[in-house]
């Protein structure tokens, strides 16, 4: 077996927020999750030269990330985004080359997650930045990545790792595939994840599984149908680690349903509690609405969750039906009164611009959320995003979809550009989604959260408003002291066509490793 020569060091970076129109994302009050699993599983396999920036949660901007990567001197960077990220990463990656121009040797890009995953050779040309697309489950492909790496192979032989993608070396334009990558279907196989090497939040986000058994026309559901589930124990020693040494008093699980299993649900909660959840932590989680009783929501309530997510996504029946979500009005009604019985406090998720939308179907889903009347409602605008049957539809023109853009900035529910509609316009849509806010807290006659809402989001409504008016996204929101001039930075590899970013004045400070 061949030996590693050298150890390699390897750095996975969140990049700087595009522009800061939506602060609970862009400026968010937790760190990666993907970025402390995937250095997690490298250190488990003997790869300790890690160096993970989070440039979103720290408020950092392109020149702090620069500096970094050059104490750094990494061999290796992966970039990780969803879909309205990945020119963010492309920029990071700019500044990669740099510093490989610097040090005067190659430093390899290889970028992951939902949008890479769906569309792997059209961000290699896109991006000529990336010299990798990681396909699907990341943390073996970046494992063996690092071992070829550290054979001193570089880029030679790359084929033999499957879920890869690359450009042929003498025609840039071809792009090549290795096989793919089967999914981790053991979840112990993954150990803790790496929280150590990012900052300490008091919010965290974790995961309990993988997967999600829908069809939602809207989702790619990048981790498949099969819903891989982490060992019971193992999911609780991670949480009581963050509890008693990172100081989180609030999880968010991000399973893309948490109570799919209700009997191991059921026994998660039991730990929970144990630990001091309900007493003095919280949490939020998301789920299904076939997926709970009221014996389940009772416990999750005595465990302390703060909100309760539902995706409910629209109010028309007809709508509901083809959606591929696997239920029905009356089912929603009957389950959101049975959650806000047992005293959760209940959070929706609706998306406005559904297939053949229409002002009917979409007062509809107004309506149902009036209804509902929930503690934070949500609503999205459709997004075509890759690797959707909705992004098909709307390259084909069907369903009433016409693409509208394809800048990846502009691929965001809540503040987006990317479709236009047949049936009710864009601004109707957006006018609609104003509106939805708006008139659950009135309706309801909650004015004063509905007051405390608006402040809370001001920068997103005042960039939907600014919108809706002019009929075009505008690049505001930019809070005080975060107008660096990326193009400033870029200069280090010829300039970028002008884009600005920012750099926060005052950075959580993280020590660089050094040799």
């Amino acid at each position: 077996m061949n030996r590693i020569r050298r150890p390699v060091r390897i750095a996975l970076v969140n990049a700087p927020p595009f522009a800061l129109h939506e602060p609970q994302y862009d400026t968010p009050a937790f760190t990666r999750y993907s970025l402390a699993v995937l250095a997690g599983y490298l250190r488990d396999h003997g790869f300790a030269d890690l160096l993970l920036i989070d440039a979103k949660y720290e408020r950092i901007g392109y020149r702090e990330v620069h500096r970094r990567l050059r104490a750094f001197e990494p061999d290796i960077v992966g970039h990780t985004a969803f879909t309205n990220e990945i020119v963010q990463c492309g920029h990071v990656a700019t500044l990669v080359r740099a510093v490989a121009r610097e040090l005067g040797r190659p430093i390899c890009n290889i970028v992951g997650g939902v949008h890479a995953t769906a569309l792997p050779e059209q961000t290699l040309q896109e991006f000529p930045q990336f010299d990798l697309v990681c396909v699907g489950d990341g943390e073996q492909t970046l494992l063996e990545l690092c071992q070829h790496w550290g054979l001193g192979q570089g880029l030679e032989g790359i084929g033999a790792i499957a879920g890869l993608a690359w450009r042929d070396a003498d025609d840039p334009t071809q792009v090549h595939r290795s096989a793919e990558r089967p999914r981790i279907q053991d979840q112990a196989e993954i150990p803790m994840p790496a929280w150590d090497l990012l900052p300490k939040s008091s919010r965290v986000l974790v995961m309990t599984s993988r997967g999600c058994p829908y069809a939602c026309n809207f989702c790619m559901n990048p981790n498949g149908k099969k819903v891989r589930k982490r060992g019971v124990a193992h999911f609780l020693e991670e949480v009581r680690w963050l509890v008693e040494e990172r100081d989180c008093v609030d999880l968010h699980i991000c399973d893309e349903i948490f109570t799919i299993d209700k009997a191991r649900t059921h026994e998660i909660l039991d730990g929970m509690i144990e630990l001091g959840f309900g007493t003095r932590y919280t949490f939020h989680a998301q789920t299904h609405i076939n997926t709970v009783d009221e014996e389940l929501l009772l416990k999750i309530d005595r465990a302390g969750c703060r909100l309760l997510g539902f995706g409910l996504e629209t109010g028309d029946p007809d709508t509901l039906k083809q959606m591929g979500k696997g239920t029905n009005l009356s089912k929603i009604r009957e389950i959101v009164e049975l959650t806000k019985k047992t005293g959760i406090k209940l959070g929706t998720f609706f998306i406005l611009g559904q297939p053949d939308e229409s002002w009917s179907s979409a007062w509809n889903t107004v309506k149902l959320a009036i209804d509902a009347n929930p503690e934070t409602p949500i609503f999205g605008v459709m997004v075509p995003y890759p690797g959707t049957k909705v992004w098909t539809w709307a390259q084909q023109g069907e369903h009433g979809y016409r693409l509208k853009s394809l800048d990846w900035n502009d691929y965001n529910k809540q503040i987006g550009d990317a479709l236009e509609f047949d049936g009710i316009d864009r601004r109707g849509i957006e006018f609609m989604q104003l509106a939805g806010y708006s008139l659950v807290f009135l309706r309801n006659r909650r004015y004063r959260e509905f007051a405390e809402f608006v402040w809370r989001y001001r920068t997103e409504g005042a960039t939907v408003l600014n919108k809706i008016v002019t009929g075009h996204l505008g690049r505001t929101g930019r809070p005080r002291g975060y107008d660096l001039e990326l193009d400033a930075v870029l200069e280090l590899d010829g300039g970028l066509p002008h884009l600005r970013a920012f750099d926060g004045a005052a950075p959580v400070p993280v020590p660089v490793p050094t040799r």
